[in-house]
């Protein structure tokens, strides 16, 4: 949850794989009321794996998680919600130096 704006950004375990959804909130001022989007975004991952360590940035428009699978080594991936578009930071190269 974004503790900035509107923006719940969690994940599900789906058969032993992850998935990524966004969804907005709305506390009408008042923080202990909150309604809930009755829709969510999922956001495509780069394949089948598992997810987590979720952040959004202040302006709630990207969205950084860790993504690793049987395939790929951990790296933190980035989510442009505006472009609908992610992006890999390459952090386990730095790692293995």
């Amino acid at each position: 949850m974004s503790t900035y704006g509107k923006t719940i950004a969690y994940a599900v375990n789906n058969n032993g794989f992850s998935e990524l959804y966004l969804r907005g909130y709305e506390t009408g001022g008042k923080p202990l009321i909150t309604v809930v989007d009755k829709r969510s975004q999922k956001v495509t991952l780069p394949g089948q794996g598992v997810i987590g360590g979720i952040a959004l940035d202040r302006s709630e428009n990207l969205v950084a998680f860790s993504f690793a699978s049987p395939t790929r080594n951990s790296d933190i991936w980035v989510y442009d919600r505006a472009r609908r578009s992610r992006s890999e930071e390459h952090t386990s190269e730095l790692q293995s130096h």
